[in-house]
């Protein structure tokens, strides 16, 4: 007869939680972030008014493709991919980023995806300063990007932005 408690399963692909025991197996040990530069509240809805421009490959195969943006200081993107998968999509980000040399210090992301704990893990991991959303993060995310100083940001379709987690503060204006 199969002992079930000491069965564990490693599934190959998915959240990456399959087949843990506990959340302490699931959240590695990661350095804090240091601070980064306050980002100006208007380049977020410029993003947003432009963000269907980016999406090339969602237009063209009519499916849901998502725009995953790297920027720096202006509201136009340094480089944009896109991919079903939001893992797949950030991963293609950051990989340009390493070809190019770019730190990630001062970067931010736009996800058109929602915030998971593995993308907060991932944007730490390669030192990027903040991860912006246009859905809510999990209440998970939110813990761990306070925990790393990771500036977490929800972009909604019309609302101002909200800042989750932060180790700056948005300014009023745009800083272009």
């Amino acid at each position: 007869m199969l002992n079930k408690k000491n069965k564990t399963h490693f599934g190959a692909t998915g959240c990456g939680l399959c087949g843990v025991e506990s959340l302490a197996q699931a959240i590695p040990i990661l350095p804090i972030l240091p601070s980064s530069q306050p980002i100006g509240r208007r380049r977020f809805s410029v993003i947003r008014q432009h963000l269907g421009k980016y999406q090339i490959l969602g237009k063209q195969n009519r499916r849901s493709f998502m725009p995953h943006s790297l920027s720096r200081h202006k509201a136009k993107p340094i480089i944009c991919m896109e991919d079903i998968g939001r893992h797949n999509a950030l991963d293609k980000v950051i990989g340009y980023a390493l070809q190019q040399g770019i730190n990630l210090h001062n970067h931010s992301v736009l996800m058109t995806s929602r915030c998971s704990t593995e993308l907060v893990q991932k944007a730490v991991r390669v030192g990027l300063s903040r991860l912006v959303h246009l859905a809510s993060p999990s209440t998970l995310a939110v813990k761990l990007a306070k925990h790393y100083g990771l500036t977490l940001i929800h972009l909604p379709k019309q609302d101002a932005p909200r800042v989750f987690a932060s180790s700056i503060q948005l300014e009023g204006t745009d800083d272009e």
